[in-house]
C-alpha cells in the first residue's frame, strides 16, 4: 500500500511538473515564433524597398532638362549595327588596293557620311579623324559618301640613327617616310582631291622599341595630314545636327560679305580650331572655347537658336625666332562672325602672336617647328569690343 501510494502520490506530482514544463515550452515556442514572425516581417519590408529602390535606379533616366543631350546620337546608337560597321572596317583593305581614276575637284569637300582608312604604315599615326564631327562619321557602307584613304610607305634612306636601349648604344637604318592622302567619292569609286605629305627629317636619337630587324621608319606627318583634312569644309550642314558641334560648324560652307555695322546679334557659339608647340605630331584641336567672353544667357545650345556663329582658326605664322635648335613661328589667327542663317561672313580680322614662347619644353631634342601661344587676350579683346544686338 504505502509503496503504491508513494507511486500514485508521485504521478501527480510528476504530472505537475511536465505540466510546467510543457507550459513553459509553449510560452517559450510562442515566443519565438512571434520574433520569428516580427524579423520575417521585417525582412519583407526590407525586399519590398530594396525592389523599389532598384525599379527607380534601373529606370530610363529624364534627360529633358539636360539641353547637351543629342537626339540624333540617340538615333544613331539606336540603329547602329555592329556587322554593318565591321563590313566598314574590313573594307579598308579593299580601299588601300583600289586603282581609281583621279577627276580633280577645284573646291574639295567632305560630302554626306565620311570615314578614314589607313594601312598599315599610315596607322602608326593616330587622330586623322579628331577633326570630323560624329554626326559625319559612316557607321556603314551603305552610308559611306566620301573615304579618306591615308596610304603611307617607306620613303628616302636617312643613313644609321643611333638607338639607346637601356644604355645600350645601337645602330639602324633609318628612313623616311612618303603619304598620300586621296578623298574619294566612294559611290562613283572616283578621287576628287590628294595630296601628298612626307618626313624626311634626320633623327638625332630614336627610341630602340620603333626598330623592326635593324631599320627605322619616320613617324607618319601627322600634323600636316590632319591640317589638310580639317581645312575641308563639309557640302551643307548635317541635317541630323540636333545640337551645337564646333567640329561640324568650323567647316560650314560660307559667302563673304563684310559689313561695317557688323554685330553680334541674338544667341551665339564660337568654333575654335587652332594648333600650338610642337606640331609635328599633334593633330590640330577643335573646341568651342569661350572663357569668359560671353554671359551665358547670350549662349546658342542648339541650332535652331543660332544667330551669330564666331568662328576662329588659328595656325602656323611666320617664323618669329630660334630657340636652340627649335625654329619657332607666330600662331596666326582669323576670327569670323558668321550670321548663320544664311552662312554669310559679315565681319572678319587677323590676330596674330608673334612673342617667342618661353616654353622650356621648346627647346627639347627632336623639336623641329614649335608655334607660339594661342592670342587669348588679343582675341578676347576685339570679341568684347564688337557691338550687340
Amino acid at each position: 500500500m504505502k509503496n503504491r501510494f508513494r507511486k500514485s502520490n508521485w504521478q501527480p506530482q510528476l504530472c505537475r511538473a511536465m505540466s510546467k514544463k510543457a507550459g513553459a515550452a509553449r510560452l517559450s515556442s510562442e515566443r519565438l515564433n512571434a520574433s520569428n514572425l516580427l524579423l520575417l516581417a521585417v525582412f519583407c519590408l526590407f525586399l519590398v524597398a530594396s525592389c523599389k529602390l532598384i525599379g527607380r535606379n534601373s529606370a530610363p533616366a529624364d534627360n529633358t532638362s539636360n539641353s547637351n543631350v543629342s537626339n540624333a546620337n540617340e538615333a544613331k546608337s539606336s540603329s547602329y549595327d555592329s556587322e554593318k560597321f565591321k563590313k566598314l572596317l574590313d573594307a579598308g583593305d579593299e580601299i588601300e588596293k583600289m586603282n581609281l581614276p583621279v577627276k580633280p575637284d577645284p573646291k574639295p569637300m567632305l560630302k554626306g557620311k565620311v570615314f578614314v582608312f589607313t594601312n598599315i604604315e599610315a596607322s602608326r599615326g593616330k587622330g586623322y579623324d579628331n577633326g570630323i564631327s560624329s554626326y559625319r562619321k559612316a557607321d556603314s557602307l551603305e552610308d559611306l559618301q566620301t573615304a579618306i584613304r591615308v596610304n603611307c610607305r617607306k620613303g628616302k634612306s636617312l643613313g644609321d640613327f643611333g638607338s639607346n636601349s637601356n644604355g645600350i648604344e645601337r645602330r639602324a637604318e633609318g628612313f623616311g617616310i612618303e603619304c598620300q592622302v586621296a578623298l574619294i567619292d566612294y559611290p562613283a569609286r572616283v578621287i576628287f582631291d590628294q595630296k601628298n605629305f612626307s618626313n624626311n627629317e634626320s633623327q638625332d636619337l630614336i627610341s630602340s622599341r620603333n626598330v623592326s630587324a635593324g631599320v627605322y621608319l619616320n613617324p607618319p606627318p601627322v600634323g600636316d595630314i590632319t591640317r589638310y583634312i580639317n581645312s575641308l569644309p563639309v557640302d551643307k550642314v548635317d541635317p541630323e545636327m540636333t545640337s551645337l558641334d564646333e567640329k561640324e560648324l568650323i567647316r560650314l560652307p560660307t559667302t563673304v560679305s563684310l559689313k561695317p555695322d557688323a554685330a553680334l546679334k541674338g544667341k551665339i557659339k564660337l568654333a575654335r580650331q587652332y594648333e600650338e608647340a610642337d606640331i609635328s605630331q599633334a593633330p590640330v584641336l577643335i573646341d568651342g572655347y569661350l572663357s569668359s567672353v560671353f554671359p551665358s544667357n547670350k549662349l546658342a545650345t542648339k541650332p535652331e537658336e543660332l544667330e551669330t556663329l564666331v568662328k576662329i582658326v588659328c595656325g602656323r605664322g611666320d617664323k618669329i625666332g630660334q630657340t636652340g635648335k627649335t625654329a619657332q613661328y607666330s600662331n596666326r589667327c582669323v576670327v569670323s562672325l558668321i550670321d548663320y542663317k544664311s552662312l554669310t561672313v559679315v565681319a572678319q580680322k587677323t590676330i596674330e602672336n608673334r612673342s617667342l614662347d618661353d616654353n622650356p619644353s621648346a627647346e627639347s631634342a627632336g623639336v623641329k617647328i614649335w608655334v607660339t601661344k594661342f592670342p587669348n587676350a588679343e582675341i578676347e579683346s576685339y570679341l568684347k569690343s564688337l557691338p550687340t544686338e
